[in-house]
């Protein structure tokens, strides 16, 4: 979708730690996507 490379991630109990990379310079779009899913799941 974002067309983002994951090379590492962590989950904690109430945050995340990535390391990605993207070709494309939509990594503020793509963070503010992973973050919305991310706060609807917890």
């Amino acid at each position: 979708m974002f067309n983002l490379n994951i090379y590492a991630y962590r989950l904690m109990d109430n945050h995340y730690h990535l390391l990605v990379s993207t070709p494309d310079a939509n990594l503020s779009r793509a963070m503010r996507h992973i973050n919305g899913v991310y706060t609807q799941i917890i």
